[in-house]
């Protein structure tokens, strides 16, 4: 047999409902933030994915290793320094305080022949 629940206070339902909007309100601006940091992936077929990230200036780039082999993130065009060893569940980061474009390339899997990289290459475009 249902019973039936005596009818909240209007201010008792009040006082939920902003409760309810503000964690929103909250959630809804950490999910923005979060998206700010673009993340790339070292995957097992040798590639990042996505191969060409878009930020802006102050932003941070984090690559993340999702594969068994050993990848590395090596800067080697746009006037920057990074050389990170990733083994699978590895994260490495940079900050880019400059406009350009930025490559990079796993040492493993990639190779280099008059500046231009064909392989695991990658670049990020700071606007």
């Amino acid at each position: 047999m249902a019973t039936e629940r005596p009818a909240a206070p209007r201010r008792s339902v009040l006082r939920w409902a902003g409760a309810g909007l503000a964690s929103l309100v909250l959630i809804g601006g950490l999910a923005t933030a979060a998206f700010a940091i673009e993340r790339v992936r070292a995957t097992d077929d040798n590639v990042f994915r996505p191969r060409r990230v878009t930020v802006s200036v102050g932003e941070r780039v984090v690559w993340r290793s999702t594969s068994s082999r050993t990848h590395t993130v090596t800067a080697y065009r746009g006037g920057w320094s990074k050389n990170t060893t990733l083994v699978e569940g590895e994260r490495t980061s940079f900050t880019f305080s400059d406009r350009g474009r930025f490559r990079y390339r796993c040492m493993f899997h990639s190779t280099l022949s008059d500046g231009r990289c064909s392989g695991m290459c990658g670049v990020v475009v700071v606007g």
